[in-house]
């Protein structure tokens, strides 16, 4: 059984995207699920986010640890901040560095311990939608570099990996082979 913890993006929520979905799902496969409301997520602080999910969640050699969106570079840190690896790290729709169009890009601390974020997350996968037009498809290619894992090209069932299901990002959860 593994602990899935699932981290939502910018003016998002548990209860948007794929997220409830994806946590009936994985409950079905009998593993535990958190999706963690992430504070002012319309003005998002990622040191404040951060610390949210370090306080109010556990991490164990059994997490498998997925960022969507915005998530991801909470995912990042919290996967740097972390005492003890976990198992899986997955980044959908992600990205580490700022683009163009980024509303918060000199609002946050891009960087990162690429080392101990490695050697902290296990498997790392990253999920890019072909279609996306809201994270450039170069930002997945930066984090294959930076991180390391397996890079992922699918076409989402909607751009940004926004749909009520995401076939492709629960079979990544659950490891199954595509």
């Amino acid at each position: 059984m593994e602990n899935f913890i699932l981290l939502h993006g910018y003016r998002a929520s548990p209860d948007m995207n794929f997220f409830g979905w994806l946590k009936r799902e994985l409950e079905a496969e009998g593993h535990e699920v958190s999706v963690p409301v992430l504070p002012n997520t319309g003005e998002p602080d990622i040191a404040e986010q951060i610390a949210h999910v370090l306080k109010n969640e556990n991490f164990d050699e059994n997490t498998v640890l997925l960022g969507h969106s915005l998530g991801s570079v909470v995912a990042l840190k919290v996967a740097e901040s972390l005492e003890k690896p976990i198992k899986r790290l997955i980044l959908t729709a992600g990205f580490s560095t700022p683009f163009k169009r980024m509303k918060f890009e000199g609002t946050f601390d891009w960087e990162f311990d690429c080392d101990k974020i490695k050697k902290n997350s296990g498997d790392v996968t990253i999920l890019r939608d072909l279609g996306d037009k809201r994270v450039p498809a170069r930002c997945a290619d930066t984090l294959k570099e930076k991180f390391g894992g397996k890079l992922v090209d699918f076409d989402a069932e909607e751009q940004h990996v926004t749909a009520e299901k995401e076939p492709v990002v629960l079979k990544h959860c659950l490891n199954q082979n595509l």
